[in-house]
């Protein structure tokens, strides 16, 4: 049974070196070496630069979300983990934009309806904290698709919750 446990925690280690890009070249790779490397993105959006961004997200249960820049002539630009803390603060209630937003996080992991709140609230699986715990970060939009709010939350499903028997929120940034 260990060993079984052990072979399928190599497995899954090696599906996120190839997952992860980590093998593109910035300057140098083109959009059919990324297909090739990373299959078909889950979803592309193009920004005013005239770049073109692909996401490789492993959600609903991973929590990361692979976003590889391409410029107007096909090269690879940057390919990094976008759902990270640090990209969570260029969220700017009441400045951001829902546009901006899927720009910058890619697909979300959820989106939740609130009819009697006027908006939506995409959420995102991540991880984060000193100890890389599982977190969950909803950002929460009007009906123009202005972001209203932004929180951060422990996930309720993380081990070392579930662990402690407990759950604490953990709000701000």
């Amino acid at each position: 049974m260990r060993s079984a446990l052990i072979f399928l925690l190599a497995l899954l280690v090696a599906g996120c070196a190839t997952y992860s890009g980590a093998e593109l070249l910035p300057g140098s790779s083109t959009a059919a070496q990324v297909e090739a490397v990373m299959g078909p993105p889950a979803e592309k959006v193009s920004l005013s630069t005239g770049d073109t961004v692909w996401f490789y997200p492993n959600q609903p249960y991973g929590r990361v979300s692979y976003a590889v820049v391409l410029g107007a002539d096909g090269i690879v630009r940057s390919v990094e983990q976008r759902l990270t803390e640090k990209s969570m603060q260029r969220i700017v209630p009441d400045s951001s934009t829902m546009q901006e937003v899927r720009a910058l996080l890619g697909p979300p992991t959820a989106v939740v309806r609130y009819p009697n709140r006027n908006g939506d609230s995409w959420e995102y699986n991540m991880l984060g904290g000193p100890i890389n715990d599982w977190k969950i970060l909803s950002v929460r939009f009007d009906q123009a698709g202005l972001v209203r709010d932004v929180s951060y939350v422990d996930d309720p499903d993380s081990p070392r919750l579930r662990r402690r028997g407990g759950f604490r929120f953990s709000l701000g940034f």
